[in-house]
């Protein structure tokens, strides 16, 4: 695989369209890419990582834009039909639901929405593709969301692939 060592350019490329589209698609395993990176372009497996990075975020902030947009829909169904609420169901069911609400309201708020959405990013529970619809749903700003998204899914990529490649070099 020599190859992708002369074409930085071009696999960096590839890595932003393989982050943007497992952004979307979650069968799509971008841990696995950030592991093979380092072997695969010894000398330009950063560039690559933080390219992979950058399409994911971007990624995210799709489904982040259409969950904006589909809770703007979803407050004007509200006010058309304001009797009806949320099913009652058992007491578990209403503590997951009740912990979820406390957990999702922290996406109201500048700074704790970030670390929310930080740890979503970086260790991946609650899982970012959750996040990224509830945070959209949410007065989450965009900015903080962008912000720990690619500083959180980075890290997380890094973790990965900076011990392969001090490993194979």
């Amino acid at each position: 695989m020599d190859w992708l060592d002369g074409q930085p350019a071009v696999v960096a490329g590839l890595t932003f369209l393989y982050g943007f589209a497992s952004a979307l698609f979650p069968v799509l395993n971008i841990e696995v890419v950030a592991l093979a990176l380092p072997v695969a372009q010894p000398t330009g497996w950063l560039f690559s990582v933080l390219s992979m990075t950058a399409g994911q975020t971007v990624g995210k902030i799709v489904i982040f834009q259409a969950a904006r947009g589909g809770a703007v829909w979803l407050d004007r169904w509200k006010e058309r039909n304001p009797g009806r609420k949320a099913g009652s169901g058992p007491a578990w069911w209403q503590r997951i639901v009740e912990w979820s609400n406390n957990l999702f309201r922290l996406l109201d708020h500048t700074w704790p929405a970030g670390g929310v959405v930080l740890l979503s990013a970086a260790v991946g529970m609650p899982p970012l593709a959750v996040v990224s619809v509830v945070a959209g749903a949410r007065k989450t700003p965009l900015w903080i969301f962008v912000l720990a998204t690619f500083v959180g899914r980075g890290a997380r990529l890094l973790v990965l692939s900076v011990p392969v490649a001090l490993a194979s070099h």
